[in-house]
């Protein structure tokens, strides 16, 4: 494509220097043209080798885009702070953020672009479909169920009084598609940094809550790496750490908006957090069988936790 409206596209890397030049080639593939992008790559003080492999590909690729700047930032702000470098020094009125392990489609910021030009003043936010994979031993993709679910979907098609009241007690599984307008990040004051782990759940909640509304592109955009995930690993029963970064989220952002018909959901968030925290006090935050079963019975108690779940029986 050509002669389309400027896109900035924010990659957001630590420690990627495994992944991160397919997630930059992802980019330079993609059908809206490198012409029409402004690349952004933040790169949180990465221990590795994740600089110089980015440094390497950049001398080959920036002359094809149409602007690019990258910052290798001297001390790790975290993952909120790593994305407002990014995000801040975004020109374009849209902004596509990747992480420097995952994948953009082909059509990825076509398919975005297209969308936004139909949206509604209101919209703050684009999300879409993502393929979660992981590698096998031979290093091949393997698949899993296409994110978000049905119920998150469903929610992504209400209206940001609405989506607010939900992510009081929920989150959604769908950050890497995040397609986000920049004037709506500069209303709310960008991510938070009170919160060093996540930047997403209170991102999405202060949008809602000032007005914005987040909405849904029918269409795949993204492969999603799956990993030892920031919650769980295979050796840490679960990231200590980024529960109580949910709990201090929901004690200074989402406490005092929880309304009387809410409450029994709330509980039973709080209780989800502080059982994994109890469970992982109890087994030294080793996983195990026995561990990780306890951890599997917790999740009953997340609000949507038992629909999400026999949801996944139905196979939808």
């Amino acid at each position: 494509m050509n002669n389309q409206e400027l896109i900035s596209v924010c990659v957001i890397t630590y420690n990627s220097e495994c992944t991160v030049k397919e997630t930059l080639d992802s980019i330079y593939n993609q059908t809206y043209g490198t012409k029409n992008i402004e690349l952004i790559i933040s790169d949180d003080a990465s221990k590795d080798n994740t600089v110089l492999v980015i440094n390497e590909w950049l001398k080959e690729k920036t002359a094809f885009f149409s602007t690019v700047h990258f910052y290798n930032n001297p001390e790790n702000l975290g993952v909120p702070g790593n994305c407002n470098t990014a995000w801040k020094a975004a020109t374009a009125e849209w902004i596509k953020t990747i992480a420097g392990d995952d994948i953009l489609l082909p059509n990825c910021l076509a398919e975005n672009y297209g969308f936004s030009k139909t949206a509604k003043p209101d919209v703050g936010v684009i999300f879409s479909y993502m393929q979660p994979f992981s590698l096998s031993e031979q290093g091949m993709k393997v698949f899993k169920k296409t994110l978000p679910t049905k119920i998150q979907s469903d929610i992504l098609k209400e209206s940001a009084h609405k989506q607010n009241t939900y992510l009081r007690v929920c989150d959604l599984a769908v950050a890497p598609t995040s397609f986000i307008r920049k004037k709506a990040l500069e209303e709310i004051g960008y991510a938070d940094k009170r919160f060093r782990l996540i930047e997403d759940l209170p991102l999405w909640y202060k949008f809602t809550k000032n007005g914005w509304r987040l909405s849904f592109l029918d269409q795949k955009t993204v492969l999603y790496r799956v990993s030892n995930s920031i919650m769980y690993s295979d050796k840490r029963l679960v990231n200590v750490n980024l529960i109580h970064d949910l709990l201090k989220i929901d004690y200074e952002l989402c406490k005092d908006d929880v309304v009387y018909g809410g409450r029994i959901l709330h509980v039973r968030k709080l209780l989800w957090l502080r059982s994994s925290l109890l469970i992982a006090f109890l087994f030294n935050n080793k996983a195990n069988t026995v561990s990780n079963f306890f951890i599997m019975l917790s999740k009953f108690l997340k609000p949507y936790g038992p629909s999400h779940f026999f949801l996944k029986l139905r196979g939808k």
